[in-house]
């Protein structure tokens, strides 16, 4: 069983489709943690998934507006799976209160990734502490 926030195994879905379809718990409630994320050129959306705790980056098409009424619109794919982190709470407490993730932090998948990582080390160096 993962600690919260680590990192899963690499974990892809090569179209926002397959995401959805494959758990219909997706579907539900899910906090957009902001749309302008980059990888490079490429620019995505964090999502939070309440249902499934996913934390996950999805590839936006190159359209610059987002449709704030669509929050399916615009999402190309692939559909990467991050974390899994089981409360809203949790979430905030790893990475902060939206809309002020990262506020000083070029918000890149790479920084969000490293600071996943960092996490998931402290949590298993407290766990074994508490064992």
């Amino acid at each position: 069983m993962p600690v919260e926030g680590e990192p899963l195994p690499r974990q892809i879905y090569a179209r926002y489709a397959e995401f959805l379809d494959s758990d219909r718990r997706r579907g539900g409630d899910a906090l957009e943690l902001g749309h302008d994320w980059r990888d490079g050129d490429e620019r995505y959306r964090v999502c939070w998934y309440a249902g499934t705790g996913e934390l996950t980056c999805e590839r936006l098409t190159g359209e610059e507006e987002s449709n704030l009424e669509d929050f399916h619109r615009g999402v190309a794919g692939p559909v990467e799976i991050l974390a899994h982190v089981p409360t809203r709470e949790r979430l905030e407490e790893l990475l902060g209160h939206w809309p002020n993730i990262a506020p000083n932090q070029p918000r890149t998948l790479r920084w969000l990734r490293g600071v996943l990582r960092e996490l998931s080390a402290l949590e298993a160096t407290d766990a074994t502490r508490r064992a």
